[in-house]
C-alpha cells in the first residue's frame, strides 16, 4: 500500500517538523484509525515531498 498522497497531505496541510532521513510514518497515526505497521519507512527529501527509505 502507498501511503504517500496521505503524507504529502500531511506534510502539506500540518507543515510538521520533519527531517530528511527520519521515518515519518508516525504521523499517520495522527490522523487514521489504521496505521501502516507492516509498510516500507517513508522519509522526506530535500523538497519535503514523502519518498521510501532507502538503507545506506
Amino acid at each position: 500500500m502507498d501511503y504517500s498522497i496521505d503524507l504529502n497531505r500531511i506534510l502539506q496541510e500540518k507543515k510538521p517538523n520533519v527531517n530528511e532521513g527520519e521515518d515519518i510514518r508516525h504521523l499517520l497515526s495522527d490522523d487514521f484509525p489504521i496505521v501502516p505497521a507492516y509498510s516500507l519507512p517513508y522519509t522526506v527529501n530535500d523538497q519535503n515531498e514523502p519518498v521510501f527509505m532507502k538503507k545506506k
